[in-house]
């Protein structure tokens, strides 16, 4: 005995106590052209019951419905491209953890789900595709198993339990998709959503979030390296105070070599040979374009000599005098160190051209 179900009366169910029945079931034989082709107009009583939605669906669910397509595209566009976005939204896992108990189960798998199981995807798709106005219903039943080469059937168990998404198509009737990205999509689903051009690009909230976790081990990883270097360059300038230390060199004499290290990188040529006396008369006609400068490294000079040739040491109040000096003459030399890098560039410039040949 068997009583029909859901308004076409296209689906049955059957009742009373038996062992055993038979049932035929008609797969669908269509091609991506003919459901790409498919138009007509919905049954009234198709759509008054399979567009259907709850009257709390978060507007975060109706907004992304609303992204995921746009009135170009063709009723078939549409169901494909909600089938793949949501077979591509999160990982599928049969321990996914449920939603609270007053969340909308939709609303959590597209949004804040990890993974996801059958249930999960079809429940999603349908609802998006409803908010599309395209008739869609979740369908269960079961995968189609193992197939058994010595029998010629298949082996069905109770593992195979499945659900999936039927969508009413006017010119053919009800059609399954699969969003479930454990099984296999049916041949006039398995369209890539790129061969749309028209469509959206649109990250799953998931995968925008395991890329911005992604990005931010990357740029820990970057900041670690940056703290590294730093730690190199402060472990190498302390690294020359501690041997000044140990080796009781005189502030006067560090405060010297720091200087003239700062007018060598910015352009002046001195040997590690050359004395302090040297290397101001070699520059001089340079440290005449630079007053600050060059009374700062006459002061520096003079203590430097004086910490190491004399028994009188210079005094703190010396010392405070030339650092102040050093300080006032920052600007001249932050000049030099642009005018050198720039001639360094010129020059390099000049040298990739290569020289000029000149016939007569």
């Amino acid at each position: 005995m068997t009583a029909a179900v859901l308004p076409e009366g296209d689906s049955f169910l059957v009742a009373g106590d038996l062992l055993e029945y038979d049932l035929i079931s008609y797969v669908p034989d269509v091609t991506i052209a003919q459901l790409s082709a498919s138009g007509g107009v919905i049954d009234p009583q198709i759509s008054e019951t399979y567009l259907q939605l709850p009257q709390n669906l978060p507007d975060r669910v109706r907004k992304l419905a609303q992204k995921l397509t746009n009135e170009e595209m063709s009723y078939y566009e549409k169901v494909i491209l909600i089938q793949n976005y949501v077979r591509n939204s999160v990982p599928y896992n049969l321990q996914t953890q449920p939603p609270a108990p007053d969340q909308d189960v939709v609303d959590y798998f597209l949004f804040e789900a990890k993974s996801g199981f059958c249930t999960y995807y079809a429940s999603a798709m349908a609802v998006l595709l409803r908010l599309q106005g395209i008739p869609a219903r979740v369908a269960t039943g079961y995968a189609p198993g193992t197939y058994n080469n010595e029998q010629g059937s298949f082996l069905i168990s109770g593992d195979s339990a499945h659900a999936w998404v039927e969508v009413y198509f006017p010119d053919f009737g009800w059609i399954s998709f699969e969003p479930t990205p454990s099984q296999e999509v049916p041949s006039y689903a398995l369209v890539d959503d790129q061969m749309f051009d028209s469509a959206p690009k649109i990250l799953t909230p998931q995968v925008m979030a395991r890329r911005l976790r992604w990005l931010w081990g990357l740029g820990g990883l970057g900041l670690l390296f940056l703290l590294y270097l730093v730690g190199r360059l402060v472990w190498k300038i302390t690294e020359i105070k501690r041997k000044d230390k140990n080796n009781k060199v005189h502030p006067a004499a560090i405060i010297y070599r720091q200087l003239r290290m700062q007018l060598v990188d910015a352009g002046l040529s001195a040997s590690v040979s050359m004395t302090p006396r040297e290397f101001i008369h070699q520059n001089k006609e340079l440290f005449s374009k630079l007053p600050h400068t060059e009374e700062a490294l006459q002061k520096s000079t003079e203590l430097f000599e004086k910490a190491i040739f004399s028994f009188h040491m210079p005094l703190s109040g010396d010392l405070e005098a030339v650092k102040l000096l050093i300080r006032h003459s920052s600007w001249e030399r932050l000049k030099m160190r642009i005018g050198n890098w720039w001639k360094n560039k010129s020059h390099l410039k000049v040298n990739e051209k290569g020289p000029k040949k000149i016939f007569k």
